[in-house]
């Protein structure tokens, strides 16, 4: 098996409290699990049998290579994140290899580039929650050999200010970043 999924309402309120937006992983004002469940929908956070984004139908892809967050060093890890907008919404699927070994991570879409530490968190409605659906996080473990896989489903297309995928480790810095760029067909 490739991959162990980070499971179920302990793994979210954690994701949640780390997504605060400050990326210093201090709990928002209120991140209790009872505040921030009833706010993300079942799969918000990923679903390991999901439709892999390079494989929705119709859909135009983005690609990007994670690689160190504000021009660092990536410390070994690589992979790739690849988005989907189509007409069911947005399809992200992130791949990577050299993470620490049984450990949790989250990731965001975001809308500055990986040289600026991919500025702000993605947002559907700026004014809005910085909880999903509005936003688009993504959530997965590594096995046993630092690898970890994960695909989210969001039922809004994303606009074009969506421009990298961050990783982290829950409640951590920034590990890596992708740039997404078109994939040619």
């Amino acid at each position: 098996m490739r991959i162990v999924i980070a499971g179920g309402l302990v793994a979210m309120a954690l994701v949640a409290a780390a997504c605060n937006g400050t990326g210093d992983g201090a709990d928002p004002p209120d991140s209790s699990p009872e505040t921030t469940m009833p706010a993300m929908m079942p799969g918000m956070m990923g679903d390991v049998s999901a439709t892999p984004a390079r494989d929705v139908e119709g859909a135009t892809l983005e690609i990007g290579s994670f690689g160190g967050v504000a021009d660092g060093d990536a410390g070994g890890i690589s992979g790739d994140a690849v988005l989907a907008r189509h007409a069911g919404g947005t399809t992200l699927t992130v791949s990577l290899e050299q993470l620490p070994a049984a450990s949790d991570f989250t990731g965001h879409l975001h809308s500055g580039a990986c040289a600026d530490g991919g500025g702000p968190h993605y947002r559907h409605d700026p004014d809005g929650s910085e909880l999903p659906p509005n936003e688009i996080h993504i959530a997965f473990s590594t096995d046993d050999a630092g690898a970890g896989f994960m695909t989210v489903e969001n039922p809004t297309p994303v606009s074009h200010q969506a421009a990298s995928v961050v990783i982290h480790a829950v409640g951590g810095a920034k590990l890596v970043c992708a740039d997404l760029v078109p994939l040619d067909s």
